[in-house]
């Protein structure tokens, strides 16, 4: 039975940690701060842009360059195209 109640308790901190790494992307994003932003993500990597293209992003140099060079997320965001009403 412990075995079982470990695994719940496994479960339900993993989910947390899930949770408050959304909530912190999310947080980075409203924040509109380009360096803030590229904290959350892995380098390198690539993102799709809202125009469909994809752009390789090699360093958190360049992640943040195209956070804080980009107006259309921003504008996006605030016009609420962010999927919330």
């Amino acid at each position: 039975m412990s075995s079982v109640m470990t695994a719940s308790n496994n479960t339900l901190e993993l989910i947390a940690e899930i949770a408050g790494f959304f909530d912190d992307f999310v947080e980075a994003f409203v924040s509109f701060n380009g360096s803030q932003v590229a904290t959350r993500y892995f380098v390198p990597g690539v993102a799709l842009r809202g125009d469909g293209s994809i752009q390789s992003l090699q360093s958190r140099a360049e992640v943040e360059r195209s956070r804080r060079t980009s107006r259309r997320w921003k504008v996006c965001w605030k016009e609420g195209h962010d999927g919330r009403k």
